[in-house]
């Protein structure tokens, strides 16, 4: 890992705001900009809406987004200066508040262990550290600014998942060092949990790239589009509470990566 880094090691208890894949390791860039001449901010402002990307294709670690944002959006939406990250969940476009539905499936808690972000430009690379991130409460959503990101051509986000290193872990980890747990119930009423240690590198990339010039802001909108994290799950399996993780079910957790990697999207403004 590079030294020069952000340190952002935070609980956000806020991303759904009115709502594997494969082991990699943390991409290094000659060209990253020091710490030292950055700094950044996470704070938990309600994140906009944006529209459907394109369907995810098969590659769980990249993924190719030509989604634009709506003209209403740029017309009443001005950019932060610098570079912001705006994260959250969505269903047909439409964030969403926990507990939320997808499909037949009730999910009830979800937190995520995102371990850090990188984000590339034709200048470097720059990177921050989210921490866990709790999909629970509605107050708003992640949004991390990097308010001195250098200018340049950018097109490029690495979303780093991984147990987190500090020694307080979520109290929703229940003691675990995991990088997600997802509580909630079939169509049928039975609970689940799908506990993982994921620790994968989702990169993904705008069709174009938006250029950040100086007094300027460029937002990226990541959204996790939640209509296919369950498909090909079978919740009728066993008895009881169906736990889907290392030691149980190994099969439909490999499944559950696969679907999770590929419901990330991109745009860039």
């Amino acid at each position: 890992m590079r030294t020069a880094r952000f340190r952002i090691i935070t609980s956000i208890l806020a991303l759904l705001g009115t709502h594997t894949g494969c082991a990699g390791s943390s991409p290094h860039g000659d060209g990253a900009t020091t710490a030292d001449s950055l700094d950044a901010s996470v704070d938990t402002a309600a994140p906009a809406a944006v529209p459907d990307g394109p369907a995810a294709p098969p590659d769980a670690t990249r993924i190719d987004s030509t989604a634009q944002a709506p003209d209403a959006l740029a017309a009443t939406t001005a950019p932060a200066r610098g570079f912001t990250i705006d994260i959250a969940a969505a269903v047909g476009g439409e964030i969403m508040v926990l507990p939320f539905s997808v499909g037949s499936i009730l999910v009830d808690s979800a937190t995520l262990s995102l371990y850090e972000v990188y984000v590339a430009s034709d200048r470097g690379t720059v990177d921050v550290r989210p921490g866990a991130v709790d999909l629970k409460q509605p107050a708003g959503g992640l949004n991390v600014r990097i308010p001195n990101a250098p200018p340049g051509l950018y097109s490029l986000l690495t979303l780093h998942f991984a147990p987190p290193t500090a020694t307080t872990l979520p109290a929703v980890f229940q003691g675990q060092r995991i990088s997600l747990r997802i509580v909630g119930r079939s169509a049928a009423g039975r609970p689940f949990v799908i506990a993982d240690k994921l620790t994968t590198d989702v990169a993904l990339r705008a069709a174009d790239g938006v250029e950040l010039t100086p007094g300027k802001g460029v937002t990226a909108w990541v959204r996790f589009n939640l209509e296919g994290w369950f498909d090909g799950i079978d919740f009728s399996r066993g008895g009881g509470t169906l736990d889907i993780d290392s030691g149980h079910n190994a099969d439909l957790l490999t499944r559950f990566r696969k679907n999770f990697t590929q419901s990330l999207s991109l745009t860039l403004q």
